[in-house]
């Protein structure tokens, strides 16, 4: 190119600089390609800003424009004023490897593309999706959090929906809340620590895994209902109950099975007809198709055909509400055993390993979370000061939490965990009328009313746990 731009242009250009502005020139177009860099930009960095001049509808500085020897052009105008192309990395890189243009990788659980940003620059362009495994978070210490959080794989690349989805399962807003809670005169000097499962040892039944499958509502409500059977017969009645006929046969009235539930049309259902066994009625979660199968249990025999269970079916009284005070929660567990729980779920939750759980400001969803509350206790924090908590049994499995287990906040209803507390009372006479009678008479030291007569049997109080 002989001749970049005519003298007279550039002359003018470079007087229009003494009084710091710019005045408009006729658009001289010919030696020059037109480009979007300077349109949406009004400087250029490390250019002379009261000296520029505007070019094909873009704004170009002219203290020493089109200079071989100097770097003033903006981009889009490298190939026309210094005759060189720009250097362009067409790639972006991510942990040491390069990736070409358009390629799509996932990062946690977002997805990113590698895509042109700017003129001559590509970079990673990622959704926004809020994920479960916060790697920020995570390397945060105890101190900052005041709770030990957790890599787990089984939520690594999942977001926040996704965890919701799968592993929540109440959607719907509760009704017992507007319930009058049982008035119940206080226990008196309860200790500081209480754990249900010393007191009551093996009638407490363990933790399981609702996989996922959005089944908390179930799987809290059939645990309470098994542990409070237990209490109440003094350990005859210590079968453990199944998650899987509610998802499977309590589908009317807007049960939605692996999609969520209510807590409260899952005691009514059992009070009405009955809950039958774990091993009568095998849990299928973690397959939505399977978990939501057709209802099985109007069959003759149960699913299980192998069933020793088959003609036990048990049941429970009308729910009550317990007061959202905590000496009414705490005093309600002492005398009677477990409660259940509702609470909303941060993000950070699902990374808890150990320690008393505070939300962290990470975001929180709307569904609830349906655990049962065993007990409570009180630690201090690095300073010093009092923490008290409650000791829940959640439904993600034993190798979540501590050992399936969390710390909660007592005392300020943190994420509404003491809103909503509802218990029940064993029907032992419909629950011993499908016992076998055999097995009634075999055991011991309680009066149990059947419908047909009083059986008197003798059985030993449960040994603390190891």
């Amino acid at each position: 190119m002989s001749m970049l731009i005519p003298p007279l242009i550039l002359m003018l250009a470079i007087l229009s600089c003494k009084g710091g502005r710019y005045r408009r020139f006729i658009e001289w177009g010919p030696d020059l390609a037109p480009g979007s860099f300077c349109s949406s930009r009004q400087c250029c960095p490390g250019r002379d800003d009261s000296c520029t001049v505007e070019i094909l509808g873009s704004v170009c500085y002219c203290d020493v424009f089109c200079n071989r020897t100097a770097n003033d052009c903006c981009p889009d105008y490298y190939v026309t004023c210094q005759d060189v192309a720009p250097v362009t990395i067409a790639s972006c890189r991510f942990y040491g490897k390069d990736y070409d243009p358009g390629i799509v990788i996932r990062d946690n659980c977002n997805l990113c593309t590698c895509s042109l940003v700017q003129l001559f620059r590509y970079d990673w362009v990622c959704s926004n999706n809020t994920c479960l495994i916060d790697v920020q978070r995570f390397n945060q210490t105890s101190e900052t959090l005041g709770w030990q959080a957790a890599n787990y794989t089984r939520f690594w690349n999942k977001t926040f929906t996704d965890g919701i989805k799968e592993h929540v399962g109440i959607a719907t807003e509760s009704k017992a809340q507007n319930m009058s809670s049982v008035q119940r005169k206080l226990q008196s000097d309860l200790p500081t620590f209480f754990d249900s499962r010393n007191k009551w040892t093996s009638w407490i039944h363990p933790v399981r895994d609702q996989r996922n499958c959005a089944s908390s509502w179930a799987f809290s409500t059939v645990d309470v209902a098994a542990d409070r059977l237990s209490i109440e017969s003094r350990g005859l009645l210590t079968n453990q109950l199944s998650p899987q006929h509610l998802l499977s046969c309590n589908r009317r009235r807007g049960q939605r099975g692996c999609e969520g539930g209510s807590v409260e049309k899952a005691w009514w259902f059992i009070k009405r007809k009955g809950i039958m066994t774990e091993e009568c009625y095998p849990y299928y979660g973690g397959n939505t198709t399977a978990a939501d199968q057709k209802c099985l249990a109007n069959m003759e025999t149960c699913p299980n055909a192998n069933s020793s269970t088959a003609k036990i079916v048990l049941y429970v009284t009308p729910t009550y509400r317990v007061g959202e005070n905590e000496e009414e929660i705490k005093s309600e567990i002492y005398k009677r055993g477990p409660v259940q729980a509702t609470m909303r779920v941060p993000a950070d939750f699902f990374m808890y390993q150990s320690g008393v759980y505070r939300h962290t400001g990470a975001e929180v969803g709307q569904s609830e979370l349906a655990v049962r509350v065993v007990g409570w206790g009180e630690d201090a924090d690095e300073n010093g000061r009092k923490r008290k908590y409650w000791i829940c049994l959640n439904s993600w499995g034993t190798k979540w939490g501590e050992k399936g287990a969390f710390r909660m906040v007592r005392g300020e209803n943190h994420l509404g965990i003491e809103g909503n507390i509802l218990a029940v009372h064993a029907d032992m006479k419909r629950s011993l009328a499908t016992h076998p009678s055999e097995g009634i008479r075999d055991e011991g030291l309680i009066n149990i009313y059947t419908n047909k007569q009083i059986v008197v049997i003798k059985r030993p109080r449960p040994t603390a746990q190891p």
